[in-house]
This record gives structure tokens, sequence and C-alpha cells, in this order.
């Protein structure tokens, strides 16, 4: 949904009734979250898996997983559209990862800006 959607969409429950409007937007699911921020917040748990290092060696670390597992597990992990259930947390999170960047890894510096703010 676009922001010309999510204000089309505000003016039209602006036009009815009140009880009508509310009703309505019940009915109409809200705009999905944009996908940037989903990755920002998988970034996030994902480094978080890594404990307390300092944050480059963390996003390093989430970098180099990241890309091991586009090579070994990726393939079958998208052929099963999933992850097994005896999965890693670390493996789960990264699935969810490369479905949000569309198959591919961030580098290291992304990683970082993603996580502290700084995208």
């Amino acid at each position: 949904m676009t922001p010309a959607d999510v204000a089309m969409r505000a003016r039209v429950l602006a036009l009815l009734p009140q009880a009508e409007a509310e009703w309505l937007a019940r009915q109409i699911p809200p705009p999905p979250e944009p996908i940037k921020e989903k990755r920002r917040e998988a970034v996030r748990a994902a480094i978080a898996l890594f404990g307390t290092m300092p944050p480059t060696v963390a996003a390093k670390a989430l970098s180099r997983a990241w890309d091991t597992y586009l090579i070994e597990c990726w393939p079958g992990d998208r052929e099963r559209d999933g992850v097994p259930l005896a999965s890693s947390v670390l493996r789960r999170a990264l699935f969810r990862l490369t479905m949000l960047s569309d198959g591919r890894s961030l580098g290291w510096r992304r990683i970082h800006d993603l996580a502290s703010d700084t995208a």
C-alpha cells in the first residue's frame, strides 16, 4: 500500500459516520509494515544472537554466517519454503533475513548501520 493509498483510506474513513468508519477500518487490513523496517528488526534480532560482542565484530560475524547460510542451506530451505523443525535460532533468523532481502546478503557495514540505527 503506497502512502497515497494510506492517505486516500484516511480521507474516505473521515467522510463516513463514526460507527461505520470504525467498522470499515476493522474490515480493511492496516497497511503493511514497510519491508525496510521488517528487515531492520530482523537484523537487530539476528545481531542480538551474538551476545556481548562489540557491534562491528557482531556485524562481521553475522555477515559471514549469512554468506555461509546462503551457500550451504538457502537452496534447500528455499525449495522447502522454510527451515527444518530442528533448526537453530540463528538459521531461522538467517532464513527470515534472506526472505526479506530477496535471497541476498548484506555487507557487514550495512548490517552494522541497520543494527545501530544509522541507516
